[in-house]
């Protein structure tokens, strides 16, 4: 496993070091904000610390423990880090098999070693084991109560680390059972001097790290599957520039990397991105409503026209459909179809049949 030092958060993860070596340290974290801040950057450099021979605080990067994280690929060799990565995997849910002991059969036959399986062994080296959830959120409800039971029986010497971005979709009683940490993103200059690094040309680095809102890795992954123009062609239908259903056709048609298992995978993927763009030109409508300069905001130069065409109460709404259709691209409710009406919403508005009363 690749572990290097984040480019931020070293404030926090000091902060929880100190905490271990005071022995202060609670037996759940869950790490939260918004996604591609590197918060799971900064949980691998964490558990590093926390497995470091000299630790726990900053690793050395030569003891053996340091150097079996160092090895293996993205997973590294340490016997006592047991890592669930559903990108890493290619999975777009953790099902129950990754967290709870059971018979791998069928369609959600699990090739990975489960958390239980992984929790019944002693600790290789030290005392301590660390379990890192990426995305934690990606856990299925049946996933996530295999893991309560975990959380409401701690096992002496095991660290858990979750993270998320959507801490809505977890279940209160697991969130109610860590001790959530929360992460900042980052301002613009340091997230643009990450963009240049990674070889991002100074004005679209610039331009990516306002419409990501200091998120690097959100920033990089719109410079990955084409956001920039996936944007102009949104604002220009707000605009009355191009035509809804039109756009949403060319939308379709764009040349860009939505990565999946299938092609449908892929095909919600865009639809996600899409939906989430028009989101954030609806909020930014809104927030010039109640007055906030259009300067401070990442879309507020090209949403003038949406705030100008309907009421606050108008842009609540549609910003309630655009959420409720993200939901519905998770459960896979014809992607097109829901991307073809977030476009007419930005066009002209909710239609009144399914306005609530």
């Amino acid at each position: 496993m690749q572990v290097t030092r984040p480019h931020a958060h070293d404030a926090t993860i000091e902060r929880l070091w100190r905490a271990a070596r005071a022995g202060r340290l609670p037996h759940a974290l869950l790490f939260e904000g918004r996604a591609g801040i590197g918060k799971h950057l900064a949980a691998r450099w964490f558990a590093l610390g926390c497995l470091c021979a000299r630790g726990p605080g900053e690793p050395c990067g030569t003891c053996g423990p340091c150097r079996r994280m160092a090895s293996g690929g993205e997973r590294g060799n340490h016997p006592d880090l047991f890592l669930i990565d559903p990108l890493l995997e290619g999975e777009e849910r953790i099902r129950i098999g990754r967290i709870a002991e059971r018979a791998q059969t069928g369609e959600d036959a699990e090739p990975e070693q489960s958390l239980a399986a992984f929790l019944a062994l002693r600790p290789l080296e030290g005392a301590l084991r660390v379990v890192l959830v990426r995305e934690c959120h990606r856990m299925n409800v049946p996933a996530q109560n295999a893991l309560l039971k975990t959380l409401e029986e701690p096992r002496a010497g095991t660290l858990m680390v979750l993270e998320t971005h959507r801490p809505a979709a977890l279940l209160a009683t697991i969130k109610s059972r860590c001790i959530r940490i929360r992460f900042a993103a980052l301002a613009q200059e340091p997230c643009e001097r990450i963009l240049l690094a990674a070889g991002i040309e100074p004005e679209a680095a610039r331009e990516l790290a306002r419409l990501s809102e200091g998120s690097p890795g959100q920033a990089l992954a719109m410079a990955q599957n084409g956001t920039r123009e996936l944007r102009d062609r949104l604002v220009a239908v707000v605009r009355r520039e191009r035509f809804p259903l039109e756009t949403a056709t060319e939308l379709w048609e764009l040349e860009a990397d939505f990565r999946g298992k299938s092609a449908a995978a892929g095909e919600r993927e865009r639809a996600r991105v899409v939906l989430e763009l028009a989101q954030a030109l609806v909020r930014d409508a809104w927030r010039l409503k109640a007055g906030i300069a259009a300067a401070g905001l990442p879309h507020g130069a090209d949403v003038g026209e949406l705030a100008a065409r309907f009421d606050a109460q108008e842009l609540v709404r549609q910003g309630e459909w655009l959420a409720l259709a993200r939901v519905d691209v998770e459960r896979n409710l014809a992607p097109v179809a829901l991307l073809e009406r977030a476009l007419l919403l930005l066009a002209e508005g909710v239609p009144r049949a399914v306005r609530p009363r």
